[in-house]
């Protein structure tokens, strides 16, 4: 078998309709939003893994669900267990038919030799022997008498089928044109007007003459007109007339002939009719009706009325006297035509025992109960002949289906449908059972509306708050009941009923069920549930240490993941998603194990959720483990931070269509998992791809990024999260990611490999506060950076390495490769702090300008006595810098044409920094604004 047969998955609807995910065969298969699944599809209700397909070698495919909190079904039944897939089978990532649902269609190119579900086909029912054909004159040729010694033609049988073929010459031409004979092999029904016949005569005979099989009612051929039926092409009816030098007939022949319009063959003519060699058209078969005896058919003849028609089989032009048409004396069959003959009879009487066996085989219904049965609830059939598979029974009510909860041979079990029906009123339904091509009789069935809760808003509240119960099926309400208790009815029309909560004293979260009573009848009960809002009724899972993903049930929560707010034992927690019943959320870090309290928050809420995180003790010393955690800077900006147990490393910002939270846990699992490749090899390590264009960090070796720096990340960095009046100089993605390397490789030495970090602090001095955190743990035994420790450091240390993930120091450059060693870096930094270096233009400078009240981000290449200006953005705008002077070792002034006018510049610098005015006039006068530049 081929394996390299693929499949298909293609979506049907939505905004990705029509697009089609090619499946290799032999391997496992992701499908979700999450970038890293093979089938990826970023729609609202899809989840991160939703779903996983299993290729056989093969063609054959197995789907599971991934956990998914919606559900995946295949043509509407629910995924529970490893579920194979068929070709154009519908496969649901939600419930079949929800608004966020995606539905797609596995296809699979593997030749299948039968359809899935389908029947053995039944074998084809053979017409009676009076539908056998009959004939259609063909135009009357001229006719040659045959040699006495030429045989009669035989009637043949082999392996493929009965096969007319005639040995003897076409006969010799006369000079007279009678009308042609019909072929002695071939089956033969005349319609034409025929004389009484007795009762006791028979009308059914075997004529075998010259070895012809025909079949003889009495009638004669009826007049043709070729005007209202066309001559079939020969390549539908086959065969040939033989050719008059005596050779075995050729497969094409010219079109057959018709009698001319008017011509008629009467009962006087039909033996002269059955002498001619001619070649009959065959044609559809038209029953001729009964001859009854003094019936207007036996008075005569009478004018044509429609074309006569020929046999189906293959016409021949065989040589042969003529013989009147008449009944004909029986005579001994041969071994082969007795053959043909119970080869006929055997297949009619499969015929009629097949639709025996099918007649018996159909669905029958004996008994149903309850009856009268209630609308929405499970009533039971009871019969014979039903399908074991649920999805093969179709039972309708009407025409209304119903869903089949349960099937056996004998035995269905089904969901009464909603129907149109009056409440209060019994009514009758037809009910009937299809199971494949097979449909049962239909039996009636009473059936009623009874009262039915569809809803309550809202479904939480506390003792005297009013709610709305909506649902249909009464005509007179006779009380709402919360569990045993009455409830007050303020309202009660047709479709909704208001009431009030009555006082029950039970826990807040505790569900009670609400019934409506009508009548005597009494509705389906809904859960109600006691509290405030927002409520928490429970996690999943109940037990979960820093960095798990825990999903929050309750009521009350806002949809949108910015509207919420959850603590963990104090600390705010990164969300992930949020419903009104749910919220999921990362758990942060924590100093604190065991029953932590967990709080939600939700604007224009009274009160707070409360509830409780059963939290495993942290790992100590740190482990290599990032952990993914809010980060608010500004309202309305979406930001998260990786964090490990030594602080922060890297603030991400939302970017392609992923909200902060998504990247940011994307990043810390990939990091994570890592981790192992790293202790198992010296020799992997943290790489940049792409410097140039888009920066990613990944391991020596590996084409998967652990992270990507984005323009949105960028953009993030180029605000004051420090305090420190943008120190940092003008941010890239090539310097973002140099500092971002930096810090993720003093990471993989210090928790990871027991060795001292150097990189971060060769390229800039804010690095420093790692070197002195590993010589701390160092002194203290040299088991790796403990808990303890971190929580002994000064509030200086920690504001620290807190500045290491919010801040890229200045003297980070993009083209830093090699790291020099922390002595150098620290001789350096020491000698810029003593004494400032001279300005020196020659190089590239970056900062910012703030003029005519717009900060924009600018860079500066001095060359000589000019430059070039470069606006920064979107779109990068380059100016010539003119008239570049130093006139003091720590100051410098030039000009730079921008926005229709020319600007001054001046600055001053103070060993890190040119900061300096804007102008529009040479002596400093018309203040447009500030700069300042670093390199």
């Amino acid at each position: 078998m081929d394996s390299t047969i693929t499949s298909t998955l293609t979506v049907l609807g939505g905004p990705l309709a029509k697009r089609a995910f090619p499946l290799a065969s032999g391997g496992l298969l992701r499908i979700g939003s999450d970038p890293d699944c093979e089938v990826r599809l970023s729609l609202p209700g899809v989840e991160r893994i939703h779903a996983r397909i299993t290729l056989q070698i093969g063609g054959g495919a197995v789907v599971e669900d991934a956990s998914s909190r919606v559900g995946v079904y295949v043509n509407d039944n629910r995924v529970s267990q490893a579920t194979v897939l068929h070709d154009s089978d519908i496969l649901w990532l939600g419930a079949p038919g929800a608004p966020e649902s995606v539905m797609l269609q596995f296809g699979s190119d593997r030749p299948a030799t039968s359809k899935r579900g389908e029947s053995l086909a039944a074998p084809a029912t053979p017409p009676p022997i009076e539908d056998f054909f009959v004939a259609e004159v063909a135009e009357i040729p001229k006719v040659v008498d045959r040699p006495a010694t030429e045989s009669p033609k035989e009637f043949m049988i082999d392996d493929s089928g009965v096969d007319f073929e005639s040995k003897a010459p076409l006969p010799k031409k006369t000079d007279t044109q009678p009308i042609p004979s019909i072929a002695p092999d071939e089956f033969f029904i005349s319609e034409a007007e025929t004389p009484a016949v007795s009762a006791g005569e028979n009308m059914f005979m075997a004529d075998e003459t010259d070895g012809a099989f025909s079949i003889d009612e009495k009638a004669t051929l009826a007049e043709a007109k070729p005007e209202e039926r066309p001559p079939r092409p020969l390549a539908e009816v086959g065969g040939a007339a033989g050719a008059s030098t005596g050779k075995k007939p050729e497969k094409a022949t010219p079109p057959p002939a018709r009698i001319p319009p008017g011509a008629r063959q009467s009962a006087a003519s039909a033996p002269a009719a059955r002498n001619a060699g001619a070649t009959a058209h065959a044609t559809p078969v038209r029953k001729a009706p009964p001859i009854v005896p003094g019936s207007e058919r036996m008075r005569g003849p009478r004018a044509p009325s429609r074309p006569a028609f020929s046999q189906r089989a293959t016409p021949r032009s065989v040589p042969g006297r003529a013989r009147p048409l008449q009944r004909q004396a029986r005579r001994t069959t041969s071994p082969a035509r007795l053959a043909a003959l119970l080869v006929i009879v055997a297949v009619i009487v499969a015929a009629v025992a097949y639709l025996a066996f099918q007649h018996l085989e159909a669905p029958k219904i004996e008994t149903v109960t309850p009856s009268p049965a209630r609308v929405g609830e499970e009533l039971t059939i009871v019969g014979r002949n039903f399908s074991s598979d649920s999805a093969a029974n179709a039972v309708l009510f009407g025409e209304q289906a119903a869903d089949v909860i349960d099937a056996r041979p004998t035995r269905l079990v089904v969901k009464v449908p909603e129907m149109p029906l009056s409440p209060g009123h019994v009514s009758t339904v037809a009910i009937r059972v299809r199971s494949g091509a097979r449909e049962s009789s239909s039996l009636d069935v009473s059936v009623y509306l009874p009262p039915r809760i569809r809803g309550i808003s809202p479904d939480v509240g506390m003792p005297g708050e009013e709610v709305v119960i909506a649902g249909a099926g009464w005509t007179s309400v006779v009380g709402v009941f919360f569990g045993n208790a009455p409830a007050e009815v303020l309202a009660a029309e047709a479709t909704y009923v208001r009431v009030r909560v009555p006082a029950i004293i039970v826990s807040q979260g505790t569900s009670i069920p609400v019934v409506i009573a009508a009548g005597e009848e009494r509705s389906n009960s809904v859960p109600f549930i006691m509290g405030k809002l927002p409520l928490m009724i429970g996690t999943d899972p109940e037990s979960a240490a820093a960095g798990d993903v825990v999903t929050l049930m309750g009521r009350g929560f806002r949809s949108s993941p910015a509207d919420n707010v959850v603590r963990v034992g104090g600390v705010r927690a990164l969300i992930l998603e949020a419903r009104e019943d749910a919220v999921q959320f990362v758990v942060p870090r924590l100093d604190l194990a065991g029953r932590i309290p967990i709080e939600v928050l939700v604007p224009g809420r009274g009160s707070s959720a409360l509830g409780i995180l059963d939290v495993r003790p942290s790992i100590d010393p740190v482990p290599f483990q990032f952990i993914p955690e809010p980060f608010v800077d500004e309202a309305g900006h979406s930001h998260a931070v990786l964090v490990t147990g030594v602080g922060p490393a890297f603030v991400i910002s939302a970017s392609g269509g992923m909200t902060a939270a998504q990247r940011a846990l994307k990043a810390a699992q990939r990091f994570n998992a890592a981790a192992s490749l790293i202790r198992a090899s010296r020799d992997i390590d943290i790489e940049i791809a792409d410097m140039e264009s888009e920066p990613r960090l990944l391991l020596t070796g590996r084409s998967d990024p652990l992270i990507e720096v984005t323009t949105e990340d960028v953009m993030a960095y180029t605000k004051d999260w420090t305090g420190q009046k943008g120190q940092g100089g003008l941010i890239t993605a090539a310097r973002l990611a140099t500092w971002w390397r930096a810090l993720a490789r003093d990471l993989v030495l210090m928790l990871v490999r027991a060795e001292p970090p150097r990189h971060a602090a060769a390229i800039a001095s804010e690095g420093r506060i790692l070197v002195d955190l590993y010589q701390r743990a160092v002194a203290r035994g040299g088991y790796g950076v403990t808990r303890s420790m971190l929580a002994e450091l000064s509030p200086a240390e920690q504001d620290a390495l807190r500045v290491l993930a919010y801040r890229v120091p200045s003297s980070v450059m993009a083209d830093s490769g090699t790291a020099a060693t922390v002595t150098e870096t620290m001789t350096e930094t020491t000698e810029t702090t003593t004494a400032p270096t001279a300005l020196r233009l020659d190089r590239q400078w970056r900062g910012k300008e703030v003029a005519e009240g717009r900060t924009r981000a600018i860079s500066v290449v001095f060359e000589g006595n000019a430059g070039t200006l470069t606006y920064e953005g979107g779109v990068a705008l380059s100016v010539p810098v003119l008239d570049l002077e130093q006139p003091r070792p720590d100051a410098v002034t030039f000009m730079a044409e921008a926005g229709g006018g020319v600007r001054y510049y001046a600055g001053q610098w103070d060993g890190r920094k040119v900061r300096g005015t804007i102008s529009s006039q040479p002596s400093g006068t018309g203040d447009l604004g500030t700069f300042e530049l670093a390199w």
